[in-house]
């Protein structure tokens, strides 16, 4: 007896060991029940961290499309800021512009009239536009019509007590007679601004010469392109207005000499 009390420790370790041994030896249907008792808890473990973490990852995501979406509309509205400043300062630009040359022509002919332009000269198919200064302040009929100092882009054809009517000098057909380098030529509107000089060939003409009106101080173009052949009798000379027509806003009214 006494020995078996000594003993009964090491015999109850004995028995648990080889308990815990058959429990998982390959056939004992004990290790079966336990081994998947512990696959179904570590794949509940699993799905729940893989569920946290997509859970995590779909907040992560949400949240930087709404930081990428403000971030977008800030751009969006800073750029749409800038574009209306520098259309702003476009339109001050333009407007400084006219007033220089309004203060130029004014100079050059205090006796003239400033008038606003009231309709498009390159849109008319006859080659005229309306001013709105008339009879009422000082217009009349054959009047020059300056977009600059230098420059006469047409006459008065029709005056009314408000308004007038101007011709184009470059309107489709028009005749006038101009100088080039001392040279009396035959100017012919061909539109848009432009108008065809015929001079014999040898006439020194070069890009930029004036297209003067005989007698008067007004040139209504510059050379811009010559086509010269040895084989032709004559020389071929484009005319330009120096002026944006589509972007004209005023004129000045000029009396012609007497």
């Amino acid at each position: 007896m006494s020995f078996l009390r000594r003993n009964a420790s090491f015999v109850l370790a004995l028995v648990l060991i080889l308990g815990f041994g058959s429990l998982f030896s390959f056939n004992n249907p004990l290790r079966a029940i336990a081994t998947n008792a512990t696959r179904g808890m570590t794949a509940a473990v699993w799905e729940a961290a893989q569920g946290a973490r997509e859970s995590f990852d779909s907040y992560g995501g949400i949240s930087a499309r709404a930081t990428l979406a403000e971030e977008n509309k800030s751009l969006r509205e800073e750029i749409a800021r800038l574009q209306s400043l520098s259309l702003h300062n476009d339109v001050l630009k333009t407007e400084n512009a006219t007033l220089r040359d309004m203060f130029g022509l004014r100079e050059a002919y205090p006796e003239g009239v400033s008038a606003p332009v009231l309709s498009n000269p390159s849109v008319s198919p006859y080659g005229t536009f309306v001013i709105g200064s008339g009879s009422a302040d000082g217009v009349v009929v054959g009047s020059f019509v300056l977009s600059a100092p230098r420059v006469a882009i047409g006459r008065e054809r029709e005056v009314g007590e408000h308004t007038a009517l101007v011709g184009l000098f470059s309107a489709h057909g028009q005749k006038s007679e101009v100088m080039i380098n001392a040279v009396r030529a035959t100017y012919e509107g061909r539109g848009d601004g432009n108008g065809l000089v015929v001079v014999p060939r040898g006439i020194t003409v070069n890009v930029g010469d004036a297209s003067v009106l005989p007698g008067l101080p007004f040139a209504i173009g510059f050379v811009g392109y010559i086509k010269s052949n040895p084989q032709d009798a004559e020389t071929l000379v484009l005319v330009r207005v120096p002026t944006n027509l589509p972007g004209l806003s005023f004129v000045r009214i000029v009396p012609a000499p007497n």
